[in-house]
């Protein structure tokens, strides 16, 4: 047997990475072709050799035929085998790959190294059969991993996955109880380890089951509290989850994992200032738990103060550096508080560790929106439609249109995110229609009315309609990359929409008639809450009680334009005198629409009818919070997405009274303005 040096695949393969970071591997493996005819022809090392440096630049097929010439010269080279094998794994041929293991592993049969990637391909192969739907092949596969490494964990869980594929619910839990350790001889630690195996596969009812047989045997098993108390958190039975906790808390009131968890049960309740107690409780005496620093964080985020947000993910990243989401949620704290080039610096160090992380390029892309960085925004606002986010995306079965030439050709443009989002990009499929082709435009049911009048190229068809074939579709956010659109080019002509004639006038006679004691007054349109499904909206609405001192400004009717849950306050008491109702009445956008054109002046949160102003040409006050959306930029008082919008931002973030404050003084001199102009007309 010729002798190798061991290290030649590791020092060639340092070589491929070095090369590559220079953009000179190309050049590396030519160079090394320039050696002796005698030694390219003969020495497998040689050939060994550059096939590792085809693998560092992840040219797999070229490497696993350089391993082989080299095998040709020299069968008995087990590291051309071993790496043979792994090159064949990166091209996903695992039953080749599995050959060349054992072939690595019959030279040199002592080796444990060896003898483990056996197994691990042997699972990895199991797992490719289960996931292509073959479980009676991967049960093939897996009884040969499990008979070469009969106390493999991850094969036992293997193995339930593919018993539950088969159907087979009894063999399942078999085998995630010998995943769990049954065989340790601890039959309360082996429950408590299933349970934890249990929740992890989404099967929550049944853990829940296990932790409770497990506590009614031993009730002082303070770990088995906890882990009951965690697992009814992510079920959403957070009632069951606090008393759990309450009983941890009870074996032991110090105790960090129980007080996390106490935590993250207040936290999933929106019950902030509790949450908050929980885990400074936890890092107590325990600086260390980057989790609870790290949650502790979130509490303060969601409760609008994302400076204390801020410094305790600093404190986590202390302790646990490599953790993306901590970087990610430092990041978030830094944008929310305006300081969006820092912010862009963290998602950037965050992508370092992680580059393939779908919230981190999701989240950079709303703050290099919101920076102005329209162009690189759009680029990674693309990122919003990875599947990793759950984001509900329709069409994925027809063409995507990326930006092909449109002209006779047919595009379903279909809604996304909320109806705001829709209201705001609505504006790019004129422009698209205008490029000689037919537009299908999916849209939510209360949008259609008004959507009318976008354009005679433009059909209009609510979700859930049977669709025309298409050549392609194309979600409507990712219409302005496709426009190039810059804040130079932002297409701000208004209005982009109008409300039928008709209705116009309906609403027109309407109004006249409810305010024609006061025909003096201004009329001002109020919207005070948005969404409560967007998890800020706590953030970014003021509430009812909240806008109370603008019905102190007189020569003003105000008209109540609000929907949904947020009104739920002013129904519950008496109305100031200056104020009229109209939520009731309207029964989709086209009414609201039709409103505002009859009135001086919209006053909004950040939600769906801002847009709809701004669309409209309405003028229109938007008032801001602490969570600011990324249209409105981190600074000054218009946004170049609505030429007749103004902003109200305070010095103190999520501040209401401020806001109020100086909404009130320009309101008072938006009146005095309004009565000078009567007079000047009479």
């Amino acid at each position: 047997m010729r002798s190798h040096r061991a290290s030649g695949f590791c020092g060639v393969r340092a070589q491929a990475r070095y090369s590559r970071s220079t953009g000179r591997t190309e050049g590396v493996i030519l160079s090394s072709e320039r050696l002796e005819p005698s030694v390219q022809h003969n020495d497998p090392q040689f050939r060994a050799d550059v096939a590792a440096a085809l693998c560092g630049i992840r040219r797999w097929a070229d490497a696993a035929l350089l391993f082989r010439d080299a095998l040709s010269l020299q069968p008995d080279f087990t590291t051309a085998w071993h790496n043979l094998g792994c090159a064949q794994c990166e091209q996903g041929n695992l039953g080749d790959a599995i050959v060349a293991f054992r072939h690595a592993e019959a030279l040199d049969p002592t080796n444990p190294a060896l003898t483990a990637i056996v197994t691990d391909t042997w699972i990895r192969l199991a797992d490719w059969h289960n996931r292509a739907g073959r479980p009676r092949e991967a049960v093939a596969a897996l009884a040969v991993a499990q008979g070469r490494a009969p106390d493999r964990s991850d094969a036992h869980l293997l193995n339930a996955d593919i018993l539950e594929a088969l159907h087979d619910r009894a063999a399942a839990n078999a085998a995630l109880w010998r995943a769990a350790g049954a065989d340790a001889g601890n039959p309360t630690t082996a429950n408590r380890a299933l349970g934890k195996l249990l929740a992890a596969r989404g099967r929550h009812g049944d853990a829940i089951a296990v932790l409770r047989a497990v506590l009614i045997r031993d009730p002082a098993d303070i770990e088995s509290w906890i882990e009951l108390a965690t697992v009814s958190c992510t079920a959403r039975r957070i009632a069951d989850g606090l008393t759990a906790v309450t009983r941890a808390l009870r074996l032991d009131p110090r105790h960090p994992e129980a007080l996390f968890a106490y935590g993250n049960l207040e936290l999933a309740r929106k019950a902030w200032p509790a949450a908050i107690a929980g885990f400074r409780a936890a890092v107590a005496g325990h600086g260390e738990f980057y989790q609870a620093w790290a949650n502790l964080g979130v509490a303060w985020f969601d409760s609008g103060h994302a400076d204390h947000a801020a410094a305790c993910n600093r404190n986590a990243l202390a302790c646990q550096p490599g953790a993306t989401e901590i970087w990610l949620n430092l990041a978030n704290a830094q944008a929310s508080l305006g300081r969006l080039a820092e912010a862009c610096t963290l998602y950037r160090r965050a992508l370092v560790i992680d580059p393939g992380n779908a919230g981190t390029h999701y989240n950079y892309a709303l703050a290099l929106l919101a920076s102005g960085d329209l162009t690189a925004g759009w680029r990674e606002y693309e990122w919003r439609l990875d599947p990793r986010l759950h984001l509900e995306i329709q069409h994925r079965d027809r063409p995507r249109w990326r930006g092909e030439p449109p002209a006779g050709r047919t595009i379903l443009i279909y809604h996304e995110q909320g109806l705001g989002d829709t209201l705001h990009f609505v504006r790019f499929v004129p422009l698209l229609a205008r490029q000689g082709c037919r537009v299908v435009l999916e849209t939510p049911a209360a949008l259609v009315r008004l959507f009318q009048c976008l354009s005679d190229q433009v059909e209009i068809l609510p979700l859930g309609s049977p669709l025309p074939a298409t050549d392609w579709a194309c979600p409507l956010p990712s219409l302005p990359a496709h426009f190039a659109t810059s804040l130079a080019r932002v297409p701000a002509k208004v209005p982009y929409l109008t409300p039928p004639r008709d209705l116009v006038a309906a609403w027109r006679e309407r109004l006249d008639g409810a305010l024609a004691k006061s025909s003096g007054n201004i009329r001002v349109g109020l919207v005070w809450g948005g969404n409560p499904a967007f998890p800020y909206d706590h953030l970014r609405s003021p509430g009812w009680q909240a806008i109370q001192p603008l019905f102190s400004v007189p020569g003003v009717d105000f008209i109540g334009l609000q929907l949904g849950p947020a009104r739920a306050p002013m129904e519950d008491g008496p109305l100031p005198a200056n104020f009229t109702d109209l939520g009731r009445q309207i029964s989709d956008f086209a009414d609201t629409a039709a409103i505002m054109t009859q009135l001086d002046l919209v006053i909004t949160s950040c939600t769906a009818p801002a847009h709809l102003a701004g669309a409209l040409g309405r003028p229109v006050w938007l008032m801001l919070g602490a969570s600011i959306d990324w249209r409105w930029l981190h600074h000054g008082d218009t946004t170049p997405w609505y030429p007749t919008m103004q902003l109200f931002r305070p010095e103190t973030r999520g501040y209401w009274p401020e806001v109020m404050a100086a909404i009130i003084r320009n309101l008072d001199d938006f009146v005095l303005l309004a009565s000078w102009k009567r007079q000047r007309t009479t």
